[in-house]
């Protein structure tokens, strides 16, 4: 009889155990289908799947004419890597590069006109399987080929080069196809591709910067120069855009582990979620950084958190650099003047505010010129100092390291 108690005892708290599991497991799972119907009624992908862009029309896809250009690119990069390798300082690394462009203009004379036409496509789609799994997508993705960072390289050094022959307005060319390059995989899928991009812009700005210093360009040209840099309301939306990628990529990421329908992924996957939209909602205020304490379990926070604060720091770099270059033509408009203040250039906040923590980005004069540029990821002002981006911005040529 005894023994019979203890079965029944047994059995109740087996059965009891099970209830309560169902019910955290219903729980757990019914919070992501909330989460998951918000972000479809919102438009938002939720799936890898969802990413499929629309069909581009024959000759319209950037990418396609740039995998034409492949071996040209690779041999070009092999050569641009063995030049600079055993240099030490980046003057070398500048004349290194500069000597490569030549050799390389007179062995492929229509590559960078070619990467110019490619450039000033509409659209640019380098994958095209969207039926693949998270690993097997993120392989492919990864494995892309030619980097768009080559192609970059191959019109940063012309660039140079063009500037080094004094030809202001052929160097403004390779810029403007750098930021419309940017641009394009900044509409690429996964925070991969966004990361890619704003190195790629810093290239842009690098060089357009530079062609703004020589004062050599001609007007028209300079025109299209300021036109074609990337504006903050683009960059911010091409940011969001890759987050709500990522985020769809990470749901069909969870829903591949094992056991993926019970409570213990599902809640991380529910604070995942969480944590994405608090995220989104720091990129929207008009300044600032990731903050330091991110919501979520240590496991969340470890997965996305400082994933998403560098991401965070990327995009306000872009926006520093992007509102440096404006402020400095806006200051040569008006007169050059190395003791002018910002102020008194009459700029909107939305090219004088420093993204990085909301106070006015700085102007400083150098030698004849100015240096203009925000505080950087410490948030402390360095007085210029834009070594490795303590400071983030622009200089003239002797002020950049």
């Amino acid at each position: 009889m005894r023994f019979k108690r203890i079965l029944i005892v047994a059995f109740s708290l087996c059965f009891i155990a099970v209830l309560v599991f169902a019910f955290l497991n219903w729980r757990a799972a019914n919070a992501v289908k909330s989460r998951l119907s918000v972000l479809r009624e919102a438009g938002k992908p939720t799936s890898i799947s969802d990413l499929r862009p629309a069909k581009i029309p024959p000759g319209m896809n950037a990418f396609e004419v740039i995998a034409g250009l492949t071996d040209a690119l690779s041999q070009y990069e092999r050569e641009l890597g063995d030049a600079i390798a055993p240099t030490a300082t980046p003057e070398a690394q500048e004349a290194a590069a500069i000597e490569i462009s030549r050799k390389m203009a007179l062995e492929f004379p229509t590559l960078v006109v070619s990467l110019h036409d490619a450039a000033k496509l509409p659209e640019y789609e380098a994958l095209s399987d969207y039926s693949l799994a998270p690993n097997p997508f993120m392989e492919k993705l990864l494995g892309l080929q030619p980097s768009p960072r080559t192609v970059v390289r191959v019109l940063h050094s012309h660039g140079l080069m063009s500037l080094a022959d004094n030809n202001t307005t052929a160097a403004i060319q390779d810029a403007i196809a750098i930021f419309n390059l940017s641009e394009h995989i900044g509409k690429e899928p996964l925070m991969v591709n966004a990361l890619v991009s704003g190195a790629l812009f810093g290239m842009g700005v690098d060089l357009a910067s530079r062609c703004l210093y020589t004062n050599g360009a001609e007007p028209e040209a300079r025109s299209q120069l300021l036109d074609a840099i990337t504006p903050d309301e683009s960059l911010v939306s091409n940011f969001m855009h890759a987050l709500d990628t990522e985020r769809a990529f990470a749901i069909d990421s969870f829903q591949s582990f094992p056991l993926a329908h019970f409570m213990p992924v599902q809640g991380m996957l529910t604070e995942y979620l969480d944590s994405m939209s608090a995220f989104l909602s720091v990129v929207e205020e008009r300044s600032g950084i990731a903050p330091k304490t991110p919501m979520g379990t240590e496991a969340t926070v470890g997965l996305t958190g400082p994933a998403f604060a560098h991401s965070l720091k990327i995009l306000r770099r872009s926006q520093a650099k992007s509102r440096a270059v404006r402020i400095l033509a806006a200051w040569q408009d008006q007169g050059s003047d190395p003791n002018a203040t910002l102020d008194a250039l009459g700029l909107p906040d939305s090219v004088s505010t420093d993204p990085f923590d909301g106070s006015k980005m700085k102007l400083k004069a150098v030698n004849g010129s100015v240096m203009v540029f925000a505080v950087g990821d410490d948030l402390t002002d360095d007085d210029g100092d834009i070594t490795d981006d303590r400071d983030v911005g622009i200089a003239p040529k002797g002020h950049r390291d």
